[in-house]
């Protein structure tokens, strides 16, 4: 089925997937090498106990028996995994609703993971030992939930997370408002709630009168969804991609997963992604951030520079070539 989707946004909703397939790559080869495990070694005994025991039930017991760093470790890898594992799950069906144009089932399937899943993970990354003794009390166990979490934890949170990824390419007060703000025009807050209820009447987001929320929507009205999903999303996922990975090597395993050639093109099409949508002051800027990126050939490992041509090439064909003629593509995973 061919996309729907105005060509101008073609290369940004590439790059989404390509986010997208590193995360759910990330989540395969921790499978895979068992990152997700925790080692322990248990007497014959004790092997037999736990073979019996699943879930909050073998927490217990790893508690009760002197293995409180081992069960911490091992709920902490398996709420990072799942979460990550959901929050895929719905980046994938907005970004196929998005295709047939389907924009209001988009922006309802993006509420979840990037207002809910996303603060799980952010959590897990600030504050892993305050979110955990939430999550395994009885007592508290509600409290770890997002409409529990007042501003001042949400902009704390938000503002730790990015100074701990490796680049932060937005303002803590954007990405607050950005995904908890009813006020801002330019909030996704506000189009979740559009997008979910066909009548909204909070005064910041209120339905006009003779209007049902995006059930009129034209052509027109579309593309101006479909400009504002693809300046937001890709920024959004690229953090998303960031905050993963910091925790991934710096947490589930001492292993680098990603080359820094899959961080490069990473960088790179979160820049290619923006360029048509910013001013032109804005764009000169890009145009020499990028130009300071060198990209490898994955057959010859000779580098690629960033010229306005090899961007374009990108950014039309999915494809970089080196000096030598081979062709590479821009989305290969690692």
């Amino acid at each position: 089925m061919p996309y729907l989707i105005p060509e101008t946004y073609h290369f940004s909703h590439e790059y989404c997937f390509f986010l997208h397939d590193l995360m759910v790559w990330m989540v395969k080869e921790g499978e895979q090498k068992r990152h997700f495990d925790v080692k322990l070694n248990p007497s014959s005994e004790e092997t037999k106990v736990l073979q019996k025991f699943h879930g909050n039930e073998l927490y217990e017991w790893l508690q009760e028996n002197g293995h409180q760093k081992e069960a911490d470790l091992l709920t902490y890898k398996q709420i990072f995994v799942a979460t990550l594992a959901d929050f895929l799950q719905f980046i994938f069906n907005a970004l196929r609703s998005s295709e047939k144009g389907h924009l209001s089932v988009t922006f309802s399937l993006l509420r979840k993971p990037l207002k809910e899943n996303l603060f799980i993970l952010e959590s897990l990354l600030s504050e892993p030992k305050e979110f955990l003794q939430k999550f395994n009390s009885s007592v508290s166990y509600n409290e770890a939930a997002i409409d529990k979490q007042n501003e001042e934890t949400k902009r704390r949170i938000i503002t730790d997370v990015l100074k701990k990824i490796p680049l932060s390419l937005m303002e803590p007060d954007f990405l607050y408002n950005l995904r908890y703000s009813k006020r801002e025009i330019h909030s996704l807050e506000r189009l979740w709630q559009k997008a979910t209820h066909i009548v909204t009447s909070c005064q910041h987001y209120q339905t006009e009168s003779g209007n049902l929320n995006f059930v009129f929507s034209d052509i027109n009205a579309k593309k101006e969804q479909w400009r504002y999903l693809y300046f937001i999303l890709p920024q959004m996922l690229f953090y998303v991609f960031q905050v993963c990975r910091t925790i991934y090597e710096q947490v589930i395993t001492s292993e680098v997963i990603f080359s820094d050639e899959s961080w490069d093109r990473a960088l790179v099409g979160n820049m290619i992604s923006m360029y048509n949508l910013m001013q032109d002051d804005e764009m000169e800027c890009i145009q020499d951030q990028l130009l300071d990126i060198k990209l490898k050939c994955q057959i010859c490992g000779k580098e690629v520079s960033l010229t306005q041509s090899m961007q374009k090439q990108i950014q039309f064909e999915g494809s970089y070539t080196c000096v030598e003629g081979h062709r590479n593509e821009f989305f290969e995973l690692p």
